[in-house]
């Protein structure tokens, strides 16, 4: 009889509740399994049952070479599989065996013991042999309790590999909240890219598209209730990303969050973009965002100043989704570099819903007021330079652009 044909036998019993006590869950379902798995039941140095260890004794330890624990499994009643790691975790502290298996016949819990983390983070699989599908079953047991691959160190190996990937997991989605407060909040590089996907899609359904900062305030609502669903694995979510307005001279930069930082920053460089150069007529950045693109003039095409990553800030011509009018300008690409005292990325960014022209320098949010001060004036200077070079030339650009179209019609 094959093992899923045992599973499908051992199912049925434990729906009519056969197995009453421990002794009939180790008679009538470990036992069984064990044999069905290749393992020599019959020879008590190999699966050796009532197994002493420090005092007590764990119900088998199963062994390569004889007598040589590779495998303890704890066997309780039906049904009453909970709060019994901790035992079996110390008698694996002192034997030093890589796999251990808690089960009530219905539950089998496999775990590593050498992970790290408290046993529910040492949990590498649990199979519920009335719930789960029978293949599926079968599939683990083979992999983890075979008697050939247990005797090799395959299932030693897979347990091991098991556990990385969903300790792995389980770190992804301890950082899931953070992420995607840091998308949502505008502190992530790729805030604006997914703020272009909204507006792309919304723009689909219905021709016509949010602010930016209406959508970081959807995004933002979306934040505050997604992150409850974590909450019992992840620490405490942080306060809400979205600060009050803040004047910029009324409390220190030391004392902001990141966040609140760069809502400070953009509102001062916002600020006198407007009333000292005439540059452009916004009052307010987006919350939280490390970036700002100022209205060129031109649909689709803003002047970008931003904070990007390792510690880097940037300064530069964002063109959406419009990769001709990019390859355009980019045939004058000598000339327009030419204009500029140091040397020009133009970055196509190809699978990519934009293009930028421009480049960066060393500064960081976190810096104190005076470098703060530098970067902003290195902003400022050069959001002014981008607009005297590329004003003329995307003009230029745009016409061509339009008479190749009109060419085609």
């Amino acid at each position: 009889m094959e093992i899923k044909a045992h599973i499908d036998d051992i199912r049925s019993r434990l729906e009519r509740e056969q197995f009453r006590n421990e002794t009939a869950v180790r008679q009538g379902i470990v036992d069984r399994l064990l044999i069905s798995l290749g393992w020599p039941t019959f020879d008590t140095e190999i699966v050796f049952p009532e197994y002493p260890v420090n005092g007590g004794r764990v119900d088998y330890a199963l062994c390569h070479p004889a007598e040589k624990p590779i495998v303890f499994i704890e066997v309780k009643r039906v049904g009453n599989i909970e709060t019994a790691e901790r035992q079996l975790f110390e008698y694996a502290f002192h034997e030093g065996v890589p796999i251990l298996i808690l089960t009530d016949g219905q539950k089998w819990r496999f775990f590593h013991p050498s992970g790290s983390g408290d046993y529910t983070e040492r949990l590498v699989q649990e199979l519920d042999l009335i719930a789960n599908d029978g293949e599926v079953i079968a599939v683990c047991l083979n992999r983890y309790l075979n008697y050939e691959s247990v005797q090799t160190g395959r299932a030693g190996q897979a347990v091991a590999e098991d556990y990385q990937k969903v300790s792995q997991q389980r770190e992804a989605l301890r950082h899931l909240p953070k992420a995607w407060e840091n998308l949502v909040s505008g502190v992530s590089e790729d805030s604006e890219f997914l703020i272009e996907v909204v507006k792309s899609e919304i723009q689909r359904l219905c021709g016509s598209s949010p602010a930016h900062e209406q959508i970081f305030d959807f995004l933002n609502d979306i934040l505050k209730n997604e992150t409850q669903t974590f909450q019992n694995d992840v620490p405490p979510p942080l306060p809400d990303p979205r600060p009050s307005s803040i004047s910029p001279t009324a409390v220190s930069n030391s004392s902001l969050s990141r966040g609140e930082k760069y809502t400070s920053y953009f509102q001062t460089l916002i600020d006198e973009m407007r009333e000292q150069h005439n540059f452009t007529n916004a009052r307010r950045p987006i919350k939280s965002q490390n970036y700002y693109l100022f209205n060129s003039g031109c649909s689709g095409v803003s002047y970008l100043a931003k904070f990007a990553r390792q510690e880097q800030v940037y300064i530069g011509l964002y063109i959406k989704k419009n990769k001709n009018l990019f390859d355009i300008l980019k045939e004058r690409e000598s000339e327009i570099n030419a204009k500029f005292d140091v040397p020009i990325c133009w970055d196509r960014k190809d699978g990519l819903l934009k293009c930028v022209i421009g480049f960066s320098r060393a500064g960081d949010i976190t810096a104190d007021a005076n470098v703060l001060e530098s970067i902003r004036a290195w902003h400022v200077e050069n959001l002014l330079k981008f607009k005297e070079v590329f004003t003329s030339e995307i003009q230029r650009a745009l016409e061509k652009l339009k008479s190749s179209e009109r060419a085609l019609e």
